[in-house]
Parts: structure tokens; C-alpha cells; sequence
């Protein structure tokens, strides 16, 4: 049977991701992230969304799709005028998501394949996801197809090795660990050490690069964005 090796070294059955994904899920949910006790995590989320927004420049008609939206957190700060599609694999998170907006749809499917006809969507997200699935190139085919020859797409990833060094720094001390008391030190839900190199060299055949910015802030670089247009 084959297998999957995460950054954090943890073999991972193909046939059964969706399983393993649900219970990364639960493990990793991201809603601890946007609601934790240390204001720092909370701030580092609300920069992603308001860059993510920002790129999007959402109107009150767009079709929007957020793919791997997870608990759908984007979608509180987009018009509720805008069509809203949320994508995900895992069915718990779009529980939560349908509990709290109702006004938009949730699909659950495989980003790399998606549901959808092409060129349907206004705006595109999958932010913080390229890192999570098996092929990153099938699903930036993916997005290319679905987004409107006129649209946007906005993806982001974590700088995998920016953020280790980071979590080294901190987590290898008592006051780190107290400030940070449950943020691991790899996470096992990562298959794809990002960069900003690697994501520019994935998108460059289908995508335009129109915008870049690092995240949280440009001093440091934990995460980076960008927004795309179509080729």
C-alpha cells in the first residue's frame, strides 16, 4: 500500500487521507488559532484575512469560492451580497462552517478535482492549503480552470523553514512554552516545505503574479501571499 511521509516524519496511508485528514482536523483545528488566549496568534490570523480580502477586492456580485475554507472564518469579512462557495475534505469543518453562515454553500469534495463548471468563479482563495494535499500543481490546475479569465486568485502558504526557526527559538524555553503552551513544535499535517520561490515557480505557467506581500508583516515573514490573474 502506498504511503506519504509529513514534514514532522509521520507516515500517512494514501488510500486513507481523507481519514487522516478529519483527524489532522481535529488535532490542528485552525479555530484555536483565530480565538487563542495569546493576542500575538490571534493578530498573526487577522493580517492573513485582511491581506486575503484585500488582494480579493470582493463586489457585491462576485461568485466567490474558498477552496479549503475550512471553518469558513473568510467569509464573515466578504459582502453577503457575493456569492459564497466554500470547498473542503474534511465534513467537520464544514459542520462548523454551515453552523455559522447559512447564507453560503458548502461543498465537500477534493480540491484537486472540484465540482464545478470552469470559469464560473470571480474570486479565488485556498490560503494555507497547497501545504496540506498531495499534489499541489493538480490543484493550482484547478484553480486556474474554475477562476473566470477576468478573476482573481489569492493563495497563500506558511515559509516553512521561517517558521521553524521561529518555533525553535521560542518553544525551547520555559518562558516560549509558556507563552505558546500548545502550538507544536512541526505539525504532522504538512506534506510540502513552501517557499515563496517554490509557490512562484508553481503558478508562473498559468498565473501572473500581481501582487506579493510577506506575512504576517514584511519583518516577519512567517507566511506569503499573492494575488494572481490568469494568463
Amino acid at each position: 500500500m502506498s504511503k506519504l511521509l509529513t514534514l514532522a516524519g509521520t507516515e500517512v496511508e494514501i488510500q486513507e487521507i481523507q481519514t487522516w485528514n478529519e483527524r489532522m482536523f481535529r488535532l490542528y483545528q485552525s479555530d484555536r488559532l483565530y480565538f487563542h488566549p495569546n493576542f500575538l496568534i490571534r493578530k498573526i490570523q487577522a493580517r492573513r484575512i485582511r491581506t486575503i480580502v484585500d488582494f480579493l477586492q470582493v463586489s457585491p456580485n462576485d461568485a466567490v469560492l474558498d477552496v479549503g475554507c475550512g471553518e469558513g472564518h473568510l467569509f464573515a469579512h466578504l459582502p453577503r451580497s457575493a456569492r459564497r462557495v466554500g470547498i473542503d475534505l474534511c465534513r467537520t469543518a464544514l459542520a462548523v462552517a454551515g453552523e455559522r453562515y447559512h447564507n453560503a454553500e458548502w461543498v465537500h469534495g477534493d480540491v484537486h478535482c472540484m465540482p464545478f463548471q470552469s470559469h464560473l468563479f470571480d474570486k479565488v482563495c485556498c490560503s494555507e492549503v497547497l501545504e496540506h494535499v498531495l499534489n499541489p500543481d493538480r490543484l493550482i490546475r484547478e484553480l486556474f480552470r474554475v477562476v473566470k479569465p477576468t478573476g482573481r486568485v489569492v493563495l497563500t502558504i506558511p515559509i516553512e523553514k521561517a517558521l521553524n526557526r521561529v518555533k525553535d527559538l521560542m518553544l525551547t524555553n520555559p518562558f516560549g512554552r509558556q507563552l505558546f503552551p500548545d502550538i507544536p513544535r512541526r505539525t504532522e499535517w504538512h506534506l510540502t516545505e513552501y517557499s515563496p520561490e517554490l509557490l512562484q515557480t508553481q503558478v508562473r505557467d498559468l498565473f501572473c503574479i500581481e501582487r506579493a506581500k510577506q506575512l504576517p508583516w514584511s519583518w516577519l515573514g512567517l507566511g506569503y501571499g499573492i494575488l494572481c490573474t490568469p494568463k
